[in-house]
Protein backbone atom coordinates (compact mmCIF):
# COMPACT_ATOMS: atom_id res chain seq x y z
CA UNK A 1 0.00 0.00 0.00
CA UNK A 2 1.12 3.33 -1.03
CA UNK A 3 0.69 6.34 1.70
CA UNK A 4 -0.69 9.54 0.70
CA UNK A 5 -0.64 12.55 2.50
CA UNK A 6 -3.88 14.61 2.04
CA UNK A 7 -5.69 18.32 3.49
CA UNK A 8 -9.16 18.11 5.04
CA UNK A 9 -11.34 20.89 5.86
CA UNK A 10 -12.08 21.12 9.52
CA UNK A 11 -15.63 19.93 8.85
CA UNK A 12 -14.21 16.88 6.44
CA UNK A 13 -12.10 15.59 9.48
CA UNK A 14 -14.51 15.96 12.78
CA UNK A 15 -16.75 13.49 10.22
CA UNK A 16 -14.04 11.20 9.96
CA UNK A 17 -12.78 11.22 13.21
CA UNK A 18 -16.71 10.61 14.26
CA UNK A 19 -17.34 7.60 12.11
CA UNK A 20 -13.79 6.33 14.26
CA UNK A 21 -14.97 6.97 17.73
CA UNK A 22 -18.31 5.38 16.52
CA UNK A 23 -16.15 2.41 15.44
CA UNK A 24 -17.35 2.56 12.27
CA UNK A 25 -13.25 2.23 10.99
CA UNK A 26 -10.68 1.61 13.31
CA UNK A 27 -8.56 4.78 12.07
CA UNK A 28 -8.43 7.53 10.08
CA UNK A 29 -6.29 5.60 7.42
CA UNK A 30 -9.00 3.18 7.15
CA UNK A 31 -12.23 5.21 6.97
CA UNK A 32 -10.43 7.30 4.29
CA UNK A 33 -8.91 4.49 2.15
CA UNK A 34 -12.69 3.06 2.50
CA UNK A 35 -14.37 5.85 1.54
CA UNK A 36 -12.39 6.59 -1.90
CA UNK A 37 -12.29 3.25 -2.79
CA UNK A 38 -16.07 2.79 -2.54
CA UNK A 39 -16.21 5.90 -4.30
CA UNK A 40 -14.05 5.18 -7.27
CA UNK A 41 -15.62 1.65 -7.75
CA UNK A 42 -18.95 3.26 -7.92
CA UNK A 43 -18.39 5.68 -10.33
CA UNK A 44 -16.26 4.01 -13.12
CA UNK A 45 -17.26 6.92 -15.94
CA UNK A 46 -14.60 8.94 -13.89
CA UNK A 47 -12.23 6.62 -15.66
CA UNK A 48 -13.53 6.58 -19.17
CA UNK A 49 -10.59 7.55 -21.85
CA UNK A 50 -8.72 5.96 -24.34
CA UNK A 51 -9.14 1.99 -22.47
CA UNK A 52 -12.70 2.76 -22.72
CA UNK A 53 -13.37 -0.44 -24.28
CA UNK A 54 -11.07 -2.64 -22.02
CA UNK A 55 -13.26 -1.20 -19.08
CA UNK A 56 -16.65 -1.67 -20.38
CA UNK A 57 -16.22 -5.23 -21.12
CA UNK A 58 -13.75 -6.35 -18.66
CA UNK A 59 -14.20 -4.77 -15.49
CA UNK A 60 -18.02 -3.80 -15.65
CA UNK A 61 -20.70 -6.48 -14.55
CA UNK A 62 -23.38 -6.18 -17.15
CA UNK A 63 -25.62 -4.43 -14.33
CA UNK A 64 -23.21 -1.53 -14.21
CA UNK A 65 -22.74 -1.23 -18.27
CA UNK A 66 -26.64 -0.67 -18.07
CA UNK A 67 -26.48 1.61 -15.44
CA UNK A 68 -23.68 3.81 -17.25
CA UNK A 69 -24.91 3.47 -20.76
CA UNK A 70 -27.68 6.54 -20.81
CA UNK A 71 -24.40 8.75 -19.46
CA UNK A 72 -21.77 7.17 -22.19
CA UNK A 73 -24.57 7.48 -24.64
CA UNK A 74 -27.17 10.52 -23.93
CA UNK A 75 -30.29 8.32 -25.37
CA UNK A 76 -29.01 7.92 -28.67
CA UNK A 77 -29.35 3.96 -28.06
CA UNK A 78 -30.43 1.75 -25.32
CA UNK A 79 -28.80 0.72 -22.84
CA UNK A 80 -28.31 -3.02 -24.12
CA UNK A 81 -27.04 -1.96 -28.14
CA UNK A 82 -23.61 -1.00 -26.87
CA UNK A 83 -23.21 -4.08 -25.19
CA UNK A 84 -24.23 -6.22 -27.60
CA UNK A 85 -21.87 -4.73 -30.02
CA UNK A 86 -19.10 -4.62 -27.45
CA UNK A 87 -19.53 -8.07 -26.76
CA UNK A 88 -20.30 -8.93 -30.72
CA UNK A 89 -23.76 -10.09 -30.20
Amino acid sequence: MEIVNISLNEDAKKKIDSLVSKGIFASRSEALRRIVEDHLDEHPELFIGKDLEETMLENLSENELLELCPTLFSGRKTATEPIREGRGM
